[in-house]
């Protein structure tokens, strides 16, 4: 399993998540449909100058266990297509009126209802 820790919060975070999975009957990478359900907002603890295996420029030897910092979602890109060397990329961002996000696909940019992107 892996684990990533937040040293230093950053004021924007991405999170990518690999949904691809290689098929050994056909040989090939496949995209993983089952769908993935995620919540508005993450909440996690940074931990300032901890040692957890961190290179010695930045750890150190205590954790602060009060701090975190939480991350609104504000934009998701979206795979389509079967395979992982074939497909689509385009992204949902929010747009500022809160219940309508932009949707940019190649030179196209079109508004949304947010309801409509959660259902992507």
């Amino acid at each position: 399993m892996k684990r990533t820790v937040v040293a230093d919060a950053p004021s924007h975070l991405l999170v990518t998540m690999s949904r691809f999975q290689y098929n050994l009957q056909r040989g090939v990478r496949e995209k993983v449909c089952t769908p993935v359900a995620c919540t508005t907002s993450l909440h996690l603890p940074v931990h300032n100058n901890v040692d957890v295996g961190l290179p010695s420029n930045l750890g150190g030897d205590h954790v602060i266990d009060d701090d975190h910092v939480t991350y609104d979602l504000y934009a998701v890109t979206i795979h389509a297509g079967s395979r992982a060397d074939h497909g689509h990329y385009y992204t949902f961002a929010r747009h500022e009126v809160r219940t309508s996000c932009l949707r940019y696909c190649a030179h196209r940019v079109a508004l949304f209802e947010i309801s409509f992107a959660y259902s992507m």
